[in-house]
């Protein structure tokens, strides 16, 4: 004869659940991470002005955020469910895995901005970089200060 013991963990699942559903987390450039002194737009500015585009100004869509997140999103999903089943037995598991789902999609992001592909720089854009003695034609390249903008945060909804 066998005897099987069966413990309810309905309660732990449930909890486990409601602590990712009570937080997010976002990727993407803080408004006050504006370090270049010489631009009138911060950096959250141009990143959706890249982002985008602007007709009005020629300046050609160049998606990096929404792209650079989602080829990440398999990885993310994956880092998530382990630190949905690790919740029962680690209290801080949660707030782990959002953790290292924010730092992967974060350094996706920065990623797609490095390795494209995008629409080239205009000839006017190029001659006006090396007029401020900047030789990089890598679209959204000028100074890197973009690029090291991006960050992600995790918080409560």
């Amino acid at each position: 004869m066998s005897v099987t013991v069966t413990m309810d963990r309905s309660a732990e699942v449930i909890a486990a659940v409601q602590a990712f559903v009570k937080r997010d987390v976002l990727v993407g450039i803080p408004e006050d991470t504006n370090a270049r002194k010489s631009d009138a737009m911060g950096n959250a500015a141009i990143g959706y002005v890249n982002e985008n585009g602007s007709p009005a100004n020629n300046i050609p869509a160049r998606p990096f955020l929404l792209p650079g997140v989602l080829s990440v999103t398999g990885r993310c999903a994956a880092v998530l469910k382990h630190a949905a089943l690790q919740a029962f037995t680690d209290d801080d598991a949660v707030n782990k895995g959002l953790e290292s789902a924010g730092q992967i999609a974060r350094d996706a992001v920065k990623k797609k901005i490095t390795t494209g592909p995008f629409a080239p720089l205009s000839a006017m854009t190029i001659s006006m970089r090396k007029a401020d003695g900047i030789s990089s034609v890598k679209p959204l390249i000028r100074t890197g200060q973009l690029r090291n903008s991006i960050t992600y945060v995790v918080k409560d909804r």
